[in-house]
């Protein structure tokens, strides 16, 4: 039997102390932290309490499916590892190889997405819950992973354990509150200043308004890491997530190139974004070029960045099918490689897809008449498979190949 209480507070409280009350008033052994906005999915639960029975000391996230807004279609997602780049934003890493090896067996989860996951009650208290300092939302849910990893406890994601979670239009603007002061930047400084070490500073170097912000009171906070008997946050960034820096470095390295990319084969023609939106097909994209290909317009302006994927403002070309003429989309970048992967060939003037093995390579081409741009198998004798980059940095493009 199922008894459920609903908890109605006097004002509003925000996310972070309404989960507080809700866990202060729960009877059971697990804490069990869902969104509204979910629908579980088939037999969710039994596999993200199996660790926890496991391993008392554990917290589960199962893998979040998307819900789409306008169709309520159910799509289903793909394992990852949670972490965070240096403005604090929540990322996804892939698997290590040791964690594919073991897919779908529960893995590591260095950060939790925040919305949905399961702990017993009293090691969550244990960990001192949240930080009754956090207000409203934000920051939480990285205050709670490194309790998890430096405090003797750890997180994993259950791939068999799934729920969607419905995500809302891009145009629908969300007030979580009246307040106009900026709790979200005071909530960072207050767990960067707790538990980040001397790696806050690469946070700060980024968000540079956070050295200005009063995080108040850590007292308490920072006796209860001392209590705990917590580890370095080195800990966690060489053995929990020691791919971390590598996908987001502190600072950025160059790009191995830069600029327009201009046609070989129509030479007065370069490859144009500016009517054209993410998650789209590239369509009548070639008009005329700039006059300066190093400096360009913007919506000219392209990165061959040091992940191997052709930037343009967070956006990335794609290639989904690998048939012959496979047409290429603009893409939010996933910053894995794989089907964004690119490589400029100085010396064929070649765009190459699809990663440094020569079999799954495919060079990007124009077709003349319709200026259509896609890619297909690599024929040296091709102009139409020619591009010129603004600019490509020598020095950076010897080591392509090194680390990838």
């Amino acid at each position: 039997m199922i008894t459920i209480h609903n908890i109605n507070l006097p004002q509003r409280e925000g996310l972070i102390r309404a989960r507080l009350h809700g866990a202060q008033k729960a009877k059971g052994e697990v804490l069990v932290f869902l969104d509204a906005h979910v629908e579980v999915n088939v037999n969710w639960l039994p596999p993200l309490l199996a660790p926890i029975v496991e391993n008392p000391n554990t917290a589960t996230t199962p893998i979040i499916d998307i819900i789409k807004y306008d169709t309520l279609e159910y799509q289903g997602g793909m394992p990852s590892r949670g972490g965070f780049n240096w403005q604090f934003n929540y990322v996804q890493l892939p698997l290590l190889k040791q964690e594919e090896a073991i897919d779908p067996e529960p893995h590591n989860n260095p950060i939790m997405n925040g919305g949905l996951f399961a702990m017993r009650r009293k090691y969550f208290w244990h960990l001192g819950g949240y930080d009754r300092g956090l207000e409203i939302w934000g920051a939480e849910q990285y205050e709670l992973s490194f309790k998890l990893w430096l405090c003797g406890g750890r997180l994993l994601e259950v791939p068999c354990s799934r729920v969607g979670h419905l995500y809302r239009s891009p145009e629908f603007a969300v007030s979580y509150t009246k307040r106009k002061d900026d709790f979200i930047s005071k909530n960072y400084k207050r767990v960067a200043e707790v538990w980040m070490d001397e790696y806050k500073e690469y946070l700060y170097e980024h968000i540079p308004k956070l050295n200005q912000i009063d995080a108040s009171n850590l007292t308490k906070q920072k006796q209860l890491r001392h209590d705990l008997n917590c580890k370095p946050f080195k800990y966690f960034m060489q053995t929990i997530a020691p791919d971390l820096l590598k996908a987001y470095p502190p600072v950025k390295p160059p790009d191995f190139a830069s600029g327009a990319i201009r046609s070989l084969a129509l030479r007065d023609l370069c490859i144009d974004m500016a009517d054209v939106e993410p998650r789209h097909k590239l369509e009548n994209i070639l008009k005329p070029c700039s006059p300066d290909l190093k400096y360009p317009y913007d919506s000219q302006k392209w990165h061959l960045g040091f992940r191997r994927d052709l930037q343009h403002h967070g956006n990335c070309l794609e290639v989904q099918t690998w048939s012959a003429r496979a047409p290429i989309w603009l893409w939010p970048c996933h910053n894995r490689g794989g089907n964004q992967w690119w490589y400029y060939d100085r010396n064929t003037e070649m765009l190459v897809h699809g990663g440094r093995e020569k079999y799954r390579q495919r060079c990007m081409e124009v077709e003349r008449e319709t200026k259509k741009i896609f890619v297909n198998f690599c024929d040296l004798t091709k102009l139409e498979q020619k591009w010129h980059f603004g600019y490509v940095n020598e020095t950076a493009m010897e080591k392509f190949f090194d680390d990838d």
